[in-house]
């Protein structure tokens, strides 16, 4: 019905319409085209060509009635850098390419700068970017480099986007503010600092103060430099107190570009720079300049030639001066271009500084149609613009007619009867254009709503242009939807496919991922994403200089990352002896009814979402090894629950390996038992004085296992568990109490199982009945004796080897357990082990209760497999789940999560060539795992950590015997020791040590060239016992089956000894850091003294098995790829020799696995392979037929109409054009099937549309016609993360914007980048999961101490600080580019805590100069720099100081004097005033008034309005001096210009404030919302930790009480009171929603109290960690979008149980729609509420109600008009403005 109503009233309005046309036709025929053409006669004396284009005018006006061409309103915003100047695009052009392609590319570029020849400035980018391709590689020139031409190409088109982005501007501020630093320090005459500081070239010199600013003055103090370092190399102890920096200039960065030395082809980084230059004794040269300038020309060039004479060493930091604009040389070569906006023009100042800031690109700005439910626009400024603007004639134009124009000339040629027609035409046309513009948001029936999100996904996949129409639909939905609702229909096959991919992938989900590294959607943006691609080229470069190609870099990026630091446990290969399963879910009859469908085994999880256990399926897909103790509690408990699995017919199937205790003592843990005590011996009469019963019953279950079967063994063990007696029944919440197991009882099970099998292979099976009861007796008689016969030998046998072999299986089966790590009552679930120690420890419960759990994470990883197609439906489900499964468990190799992999340093891929390199397996083929043995055949661990190296290479040779020896879950591969190769490096010897015999064997062995596969034996032979003599090693050559001759001559040849230990001395030194004894697997340490362990030959196993299956087979595969499509300049391809190919495995192995360790912090997103992609996505830029790869994979999972879409298409489109086909790019869309609301309603822009043309300033914009003219819109910054913005100009209401309302054609907004912030996570070493909640820290400006050697404190050096919050330890603090010292601020933090690591740089244990006594800066302090937009992340680990371990940094306890201890009183008080302040000083003005502070939050003109009639009537009745508190953010520059003035006429201070919404809390996406919580969530941290005391006030209240009486009321302990809801106004009883339902039920009957007004004692606030609590419940109840309806008040409410509110007095609060009339009277505040009955306007309710409102509003708008009209607005700048 509702469908056919709509299409009815479709059809209705069409017909309407097309009336309306044509009427407004055929006026325009009859009338009006005649008077056209009537009044164009008059001009008939005109030429034809004027009647011509006349003609076409009309013609065009004729066209432009069909449609709506009143002029319509665009939007223009733009964000500007308060921050720092723009910067030289030439320089960071420089920086990009150092970070994109390295250092030696950038020194390349400012070669290639410096000979350039001038060029006018217009062709600035041009030329630039014409440098750059020179520096970085342009296109081939020569045959043999083709190959690297697109990678080439690719570094360009990334720099060329960095630079568009201006992503390095921060790091060149970041110089800038070192010169400032360094200008400071060294320069002491004040009258110089300021020449020196705008120098366009400034260097320091040396380590103790020298300058200069040209070549001049810089040849003069190198000079003197060099005699200084000649002294200081005299003096030691001068040269001690050299290494200790007096400068900050001294200390390097990681940016620091260092000029390469001569004699060395290494680029060094900064740090390693300056370390050289203090060892060799020569002046450092910190040169801070523009490349291209002529005095950074001249310096370079004179610097340059000192380094070639070895008597400076020099470091660039690249920084523009303003001055530098007056160099010539740097004008015309350009590197003037984009420096304070210079354009090449002019080298002029600007007239305003504003107009030298750096205009940001790299933001997006949303609009959001506004719920007006209740009028919030200011009419003054509506009648305002009325009264200045006039009428434009806008209203005049309808649909392309300009009425205005028709009257005038009708007026002329007269005739009151044509303009009555012309009124009714207009009518019509106004009638048509209404219609015209409301269908485009005419709200649309429920089930049209329920399909756009499919509807969204068919029009973008089937568009040309994907990707754009991604874009274009998220950004302007609201425009689109009514149109794709009416117009589309949606396809069977999408919406099938949509369901298909949703059972893998939750509906609206969103993933993002980078060559498989996860990105996160809701704070990716372009800068980020450039970080990312910037990062994957340098590491495609890196696996170039390993010797690969373009393809086989971009196949190892691709690499999605295998076991990286997971928390499951390791698996092990189950398919060892004895296991075996007693049941076969594919094999045995009873379960023929099944399906085998691992699809159909998907489904029946998904739609029973995990409840109802499993459903069954005949596969073996769930397998269970228990390793059991029967004579345990846990062992036989963890038995009895897979038995009831198997009697449910839950799908997992067992087998039991039963394992024995030599020990006596039958220690039962658990509260089965009632023994004489908890843990004490259980005496068992029954059990021989030499066995134990574990013991005993492990031969039994084990000889059954042996003879009869698994299923005969399982029965065994379920009779000996169930088959005790019970001491107590059981009930609903624990089971039955049971008595201790016996032997006797066991024996009784094990002869009775046996005896059915023995009497029935005996008789025959069949045959039972048909033996007469004599010989069946006489059978049972017999199998008793000859079982009880095995039974007695069993328990006795210690003596005698007949009897011991009754126990021969039991031990095999032990010394199988043990030999692969495996302990008792554990259990192998598909190979994944889990013991009882470890789940007791981690899930708090023991190895029986937690198997449903640890099931169901197994489970979740098949599910994972079965839809990613990894297990299809022709698989082998036991042989899929047992691969890639360990012979062995080893923990601290295959436990990464418990011991992390320690990885080298990269080692160029040369010293894995090396000749001497011993092969196990083959000799004339690649080995993908490549071990150094590190290790002295001297001493007895050396000999040993060599040997077992020696036997795992040996058993590559040796040829396997009865089956072991080969690898039972090989499948045909080859065994792991017959791929890899070793290479001895011995530590210990010095260059003039002599080696021992011993020694210079060893390396002897390793350089045969024939019988090779001897050498394993003849090292072997050699370390054993033995003193080393000549005779000794012969007998080792002739046991060994080496050539005797060829050893001899290599034994005798010491150059070439000597020589092959030097080189072992030097990899050990400069890559493997000096380390005495360890293995080395494809880069991988394994140091047994690093980790407590020994390693030997089966380690070497389990290590060399896991590097093949997460590394090295992937790495195998690559790059013998492309070894097979080398080629010679004339096309054929070349052999690349074994030895260099399995060189070039290990280093990209050991390349991989840096890679995955970075990765691991991140996570994996798998391959989407898996996913159903017809219907529902598209691909762009995939590998092209010519085999070229894309180095960047981008895949995307997004709802097409959700936010994270609105914010990453753009982001995505700027990327694609950016890199073109270098980036290949994947989105599946991920819609809601069935939609209940409009998903969104806001348009959105990006600003980042073309980073091709410099000279355009980036902006967003909202182009005229695509936006709404008469809707409500609010604008809403998306910037990144790290960013902190405010409006900067704008003349319209930004919060209310309506369109039509506006003269001008285009409306435009500035915003300001005002900090870029620090943020991090701290937590307690002594205590991690407890947070330093409350501990103060602090960014210091200065953060090298200059004076530290006088010990003097540097004073007003905070920049700004916080406090750790208790959620995940988070704080965050403003900053600018520069570098910092984080701190812990002086007083209780710093008395309770101290710094143990961070993830920066202790910065005073440079200097520690500090004397004795005197606490160690370096526990306080750290270095921190901010060098990008990124800001920075820090993690920090603090630890309690001794003496404070049990204290609390917000309490004081301590004594005071040796007087009486502090209480609750004086809590915290040094917390703000220093250490040992009882009591915080109150400041009292003249009149001995406290100052009143009020907090308040407005956005939107209407609500600044009353804003400033609450600020009025407050300082109306309080004479305290009062400081007002405004949150920044959404403030509008008007407002902010207008509060210096207001603050002066109503002499009250103010102040603004802000806090950046943390990346973890759930967040709020509508503004009104985001608004509330800031209200609420960040009391604690967003205002100065002096506050102790604030009063929120909202900003339509007026105020007619003394502030002063509400400041002093006592809170009574509570951290914050509310007034209470009003009860007495008894029409909007039906709205009271808190005294019914849950609220009714939660309060309990407590009040519910309203926000409007509360007062916040915020030392009472923090102590209590209130803020903490109160975003721990916010981020849980966020989540429900049902919940916190009203966030800013639902949400105090909500904790009062845990956060206590104190009920302030009603008459602090009153407001009509709550409250009756009979109590207005005594209000002393009055709250303009919304009235959900009447929704009555704003301003129509304050004139209403509030008598003196009209005189206070008349009197605010008349000091506003007054200053206004001043000039004064937008020239003065808040003087309280902070950080």
């Amino acid at each position: 019905r509702e469908r056919e109503r709509d299409t009815h009233l479709s059809s209705q309005m069409t017909t309407r319409k097309t009336t309306t046309r044509t009427l407004a036709m055929v006026f325009f025929s009859i009338f009006v085209i005649p008077f056209l053409l009537l009044s164009g006669s008059v001009a008939s004396s005109k030429s034809s060509v004027h009647e011509h284009h006349r003609h076409r005018q009309q013609k065009a006006t004729t066209a432009a009635a069909r449609k709506t061409t009143t002029r319509e309103k665009s939007i223009d915003v733009s964000l500007v850098s308060s921050l720092f100047p723009a910067t030289s695009r030439a320089l960071e052009t420089a920086e990009a390419i150092s970070t994109c392609c390295g250092e030696e590319k950038f020194w390349q570029f400012v070669r290639v700068w410096r000979n350039q020849n001038a060029l006018n400035g217009k062709r600035c980018q041009r030329f630039i970017e014409s440098a750059m391709r020179r520096a970085v590689g342009g296109p081939p020139e020569k045959e043999e480099e083709k190959e690297n031409a697109r990678e080439e190409t690719m570094m360009t088109s990334a720099v060329k986007m960095s630079v568009g982005l201006r992503q390095f501007a921060p790091r060149l501020k970041m110089f800038q503010t070192l010169k400032d630093e360094a200008v400071e320090e060294v320069v002491r005459d004040d009258l110089k600092k300021e020449d020196v500081k705008t120098a366009c070239c400034f260097a320091t010199v040396g380590a103790r103060g020298r300058y200069a600013t040209d070549v001049a003055s810089l040849r003069t103090e190198v000079s003197e430099a060099r005699k200084e370092e000649a002294e200081v190399e005299r003096s030691e102890e001068e040269n001690d107190a050299r290494r200790k920096p007096r400068y900050s200039y001294l200390v390097p960065t990681e940016f620091d570009h260092a000029y390469p030395t001569g004699k060395e082809s290494d680029i060094m980084e900064g740090n390693e720079v300056e370390e050289k230059a203090k060892k060799e004794r020569l002046p450092m040269v910190y040169l801070y300049a523009a490349t291209g300038s002529q005095c950074f020309l001249d310096m370079h060039e004179f610097l340059a030639e000192k380094i070639d004479e070895e008597e400076v060493r020099y470091v660039l930091r690249p920084v523009f001066e303003k001055s530098c604009l007056n160099d010539e040389k740097a004008v015309k070569q350009c590197t003037a271009y984009g420096a304070f906006n210079y354009d090449g023009d002019t080298k002029n100042e600007k007239e305003d500084k504003d107009d030298e800031l750096l205009r940001v690109p790299g933001f997006g700005v949303e609009l959001a149609i506004k719920n007006m439910e209740y009028k919030a626009v200011d009419d003054q400024i509506t009648a305002k613009d009325d009264e200045e603007g006039g009428d434009d004639g806008n209203e005049e134009i309808v649909l392309g007619f300009n009425f205005k124009t028709l009257r005038e000339r009708l007026a002329e040629k007269g005739g009151e009867d044509a303009q009555e027609k012309l009124d009714g035409f207009k009518k019509q046309l106004e009638m048509e254009e209404k219609s015209i513009k409301g269908d485009m948001f005419e709200p649309l029936p429920k089930w049209k709503i329920a399909n756009l999100g499919l509807l969204a996904t068919q029009k973008i996949v089937s568009a040309n242009d994907p990707l754009s129409m991604l874009r274009d639909v998220t950004q302007n939905f609201p425009s689109l939807m009514n149109k794709m609702a009416n117009t589309m229909r949606v396809q069977k096959k999408t919406r099938d496919e949509v369901k298909e991919n949703q059972r893998a992938v939750p509906p609206s989900s969103v993933i993002m991922s980078l060559n498989g590294q996860p990105m996160e959607l809701d704070t990716v943006d372009a800068f980020a994403i450039t970080d990312r691609v910037i990062s994957e080229l340098r590491d495609a470069e890196r696996v170039r200089t390993i010797g690969l190609g373009e393809k086989a870099a971009a196949e190892t990026l691709h690499l999605r990352p295998k076991g990286v630091r997971t928390k499951e446990p390791p698996k092990i290969d189950v398919t060892f002896s004895p296991v075996e399963f007693s049941y076969d879910f594919e094999k045995d009859k009873q379960y023929e009814k099944w399906s085998k469908s691992y699809s159909k085994f998907l489904k029946a999880m998904m739609e029973s979402q995990g409840q109802g256990g499993l459903p069954p399926i005949r596969r073996n897909l769930i397998n269970i090894v228990a390793i059991v103790n029967l004579g345990t509690a846990e062992g036989m408990e963890i038995v009895n629950v897979l038995e009831r699995y198997r009697k449910m017919n839950i799908p997992v199937r067992y087998a039991i390996l039963a394992i024995g205790n030599d020990d006596k003592t039958q220690l039962f843990e658990d509260d089965d038992y009632m023994g004489d005590g908890f843990g004490e011996e259980i005496p068992d009469d029954s059990l021989p004085d030499t066995q134990t019963y574990s013991n005993l019953v492990a031969k039994c279950a084990h000889y059954i296992l042996a003879k009869y079967g698994a299923k005969p063994m399982r029965a065994f063990a379920i009779d000996i568990i169930e088959g005790r007696e019970q001491l107590a029944a059981g009930d609903y919440f624990s089971p039955p109490v049971m008595a201790p197991p016996k032997w006797e009882d066991a024996r009784s099970s094990f002869i009775q199982i046996a005896r059915a099998i023995e009497v029935s292979n005996a008789l025959g099976k069949g045959n039972e009945k048909s033996v007469s009861v004599t010989d069946r007796k006489e059978v049972m008689e017999r199998v008793v004796k000859e079982l009880n016969d095995v039974l007695d030998k069993m328990e006795d046998d210690e003596d005698e080897d007949e009897n011991k072999k009754y126990s021969a299986d039991a031990l095999k089966a032990k010394r199988a357990i043990e030999s692969r790590g495996l302990e008792s009552n554990s259990v192998l679930i598909n190979g994944v082990y889990y013991d009882s120690e470890t789940s007791r420890r981690t899930l708090g419960a023991s190895l029986s209760r937690a198997m449903g759990h640890l099931i169901g994470s197994v489970v979740q990883n098949l599910q994972q497999a079965i839809h990613t197609k990894q297990l299809k439906e022709d698989m082998d489900a036991y042989a899929f789940v047992n691969k890639g499964a360990a012979k062995k468990l080893r923990p601290e190799i295959q436990d990464e999560s418990a011991f992390p992999p320690t990885f080298l340093p990269e080692i160029p891929h040369l010293f894995y060539i090396s000749k001497t390199w011993i092969e196990g397996g083959a000799q004339n083929e690649a080995k993908p795992v490549s071990i150094w043995v590190v290790a002295n055949p001297d001493c007895a661990l050396g000999k040993a950590h060599l040997s077992e190296a020696m036997k795992f290479l040996r058993s590559s040779y040796d040829e396997p015997e009865n089956g072991e020896g080969q690898d039972a879950s090989d499948d045909g591969r080859e065994s792991v020791a017959k791929q890899t190769r070793f290479f001895f490096v011995n530590p210990q010897m010095s260059d003039s040590a002599k080696p021992t015999l011993v020694a210079r064997a060893v390396v002897a062995a390793t350089q045969l060239t024939s019988a090779r596969e001897h050498i394993p034996t003849l090292v072997l032979e050699l370390l054993k016992d033995g003193d080393g003599d000549k005779d000794f090693i012969d007998r080792a050559v002739r046991a060994s089956g080496v050539k005797a001759d060829e050893f001899r001559k290599l034994f005798r040849n010491e150059e070439t000894i000597d020589n092959l230990l030097k080189l072992q001395r030097t990899i050990n030194a400069k890559h493997l850091g000096n380390t005495r004894r360890a293995f080395v697997v494809n880069g991988r340490l394994l140091d047994p003294v690093v980790l407590n362990t020994e390693f030997d030959a089966s380690d070497l196993h389990v290590v060399a098995e896991a590097d093949l299956e997460k590394r090295s087979n992937d790495a195998r595969k690559i790059v013998e790829r492309d070894a097979q499509e080398k080629t010679d300049p004339k096309g054929v391809t070349t052999n690349v020799p074994f030895r260099i190919i399995s060189a070039r495995i290990a280093a990209l192995s050991h390349f991989i696995a840096k890679r995955y360790e970075q990765a691991a912090s991140r996570g994996v997103v798998e391959s989407l392979e898996f996913l159903s992609t017809n219907r529902t996505a598209f691909t762009l830029g995939k590998d092209d037929a010519q085999g070229n790869v894309s180095m960047v994979e981008i895949e995307v999972i997004l709802d097409p109409l959700s936010k994270e879409a609105q914010r990453i298409a753009p982001v995505l489109k700027v990327l694609k054009d950016s890199l073109g086909n270098h980036a290949s790019l994947k989105v599946i869309m991920n819609p809601v099937e069935k939609l209940s609301d409009v998903p969104l309603s806001s348009y959105f822009r990006y600003c980042a549309q073309d980073l091709t043309d410099w000279s355009k300033s980036p902006k967003v914009v909202f182009e005229a016609g695509s936006l709404p003219q008469s809707k409500t819109l609010t604008a809403h910054l998306d910037h990144p993360e790290p960013w902190m913005v405010t409006t900067k100009k704008a003349k319209y209401d930004l919060d209310n914007l309506i369109l039509e309302n506006v003269k001008e054609d285009t409306v435009f907004a500035e915003y300001s980048l005002e900090s870029l912030l620090v943020t991090g996570h701290a937590f307690d070493g002594g205590n991690p999961r407890n947070p330093p909640r409350g501990t103060q820290v602090v960014l210091q400006k200065k953060w090298f101490m200059e004076d530290i050697h006088e010990q003097k404190e540097i004073k007003d050096n905070t920049i700004a600080g916080t406090i750790i919050m208790a959620n995940l330890g988070y704080f965050q603090l403003p900053a600018s580019p520069g570098r910092f010292a984080l701190a812990l601020k002086e007083g209780r933090s710093r008395d309770v805590y101290e710094m143990v690591s961070t993830d920066l740089i202790n910065i005073d244990d440079r200097t520690n100069t500090f004397s004795s006594g005197r606490t160690d800066p370096s526990k306080f302090r750290a270095e921190i720099t901010v060098a990008s937009w990124s800001g920075k992340r820090v993690e920090m680990k603090l630890r309690k100081r001794a003496g404070f371990e049990m204290a609390d940094v917000l309490s004081e306890d301590d004594d005071e004097n040796d007087e009486n201890k502090r209480g609750l009183g004086s809590k915290i008080s040094s917390l703000f005033g220093g250490k040992n302040k009882k009591k915080k000083q109150v400041q009292l003005d003249e009149n001995g008034l406290e100052t009143i502070h009020i907090f308040s939050v407005a956005t939107g003109h209407l609500y600044e309005r009353f804003l400033k009639i609450m600020m009025a009537s407050v300082r109306r009745h309080t004479k305290n001096p009062l400081k007002f508190w405004f949150i920044k953010n959404w403030l509008s520059p008007s407002f902010k210009d207008f509060l210096p003035h207001f603050a002066k006429k109503y002499n009250v201070e103010y102040e603004l404030i802000t806090y950046k919404w943390p990346t973890w809390l759930h967040k709020q996406t509508e503004k009104q919302r985001i608004i509330w919580a800031y209200k609420i969530l960040f009391l604690d941290v967003i205002f100065p930790l002096s506050l102790e005391k604030v009063v929120f006030v909202d900003a339509d209240q007026i105020v007619r009480g003394d502030m002063n009486e509400l400041w002093n009321i006592d809170l009574q302990g509570a951290p914050y009171g509310y007034t209470p809801m009003c009860d007495n106004n008894k029409e909007m009883e039906g709205f009271r929603f808190w005294k019914q339902g849950f609220w009714k039920t939660h309060l309990r009957g407590k009040p519910y109290h309203i926000s409007a007004l509360y007062v916040v004692d915020l030392k009472r606030f923090r102590e209590l960690a209130a803020g903490d609590q109160l975003r721990g419940m916010y981020d849980q109840l966020s989540k429900d979008p049902g919940s916190l309806a009203n966030l800013d008040q639902d949400l105090p409410n909500f904790a009062q149980h845990q956060v206590p509110i104190f009920s302030l007095p009603m008459p602090w609060l009153w407001c009509e729609s709550w409250c009756g009339n009979e109590t207005k009277a005594a209000a002393k505040t009055i709250d303009l509420c919304n009235n959900p009955l009447t929704k009555e306007p704003k301003l129509v309710g304050a004139a209403r109600i509030v008598s003196e409102w009209t005189e206070l509003d008349n009197e605010v708008r008349a000091y506003t008009s007054e200053v206004e009209k001043s000039g004064l607005l937008g020239n003065t700048k808040p003087p309280h403005d902070e950080l």
